[in-house]
Formats: C-alpha cells, structure tokens, sequence
C-alpha cells in the first residue's frame, strides 16, 4: 500500500539538475523526487532533456528485446553491471 493515496502522479521538474549552479534549485529538485519516490513510488520527470522522438522508439525497442531468446536477455543481467543498471528477470 502507498504511504499517501494519490489520484495522479507528481511531475517533477529536474532541469536544475542538469543545467543550474545554483545550490539551492539543484536541492529543491532533489527534495521533489525523493518526496515522490517515497511517497508515491512513481512520478513523471520533465526537464530530462531527452528527444521525444527517441522516447517515441521505446515500445519498439522493448518489444524487440523481450522477443528475444531468454539466454540473450539474461546477457543483459544488472548483476553484470558496474552502475546497476540492466534486466532484472522475473523470479
């Protein structure tokens, strides 16, 4: 159960993350996603900076990686990884 009930997701702004000096916008953007994370587990990010047309190719690339053999996707193990990050099978 989540620790408050939530009708939508909070939108978190991190362009102080990538683009500001300013100490003060870089902890107010890390104090909004962590009051997301803990409080609902789940938010959108704005500000990323990633093209949409490469966020438009998601669905296509991830259909394309679970279409392969399981042997393959398991090359792709987060315990191979140094920054924890890859796929994570299901127990």
């Amino acid at each position: 159960m989540f620790a408050t009930p939530f009708t939508e997701l909070p939108v978190v702004d991190i362009t102080p993350l990538r683009h500001s000096d300013h100490a003060g916008e870089r902890a107010c953007a890390v104090a909004e996603l962590g009051h997301g994370a803990r409080e609902n587990g789940f938010l959108y990010l704005s500000g990323h900076g990633i093209d949409p047309a490469l966020l438009d190719q998601l669905p296509a690339a991830a259909k394309s990686f679970f279409a392969q053999p399981l042997q393959e996707q398991r090359a792709c193990w987060i315990g191979n990884s140094s920054n924890r990050r890859g796929y994570v099978p299901e127990p």
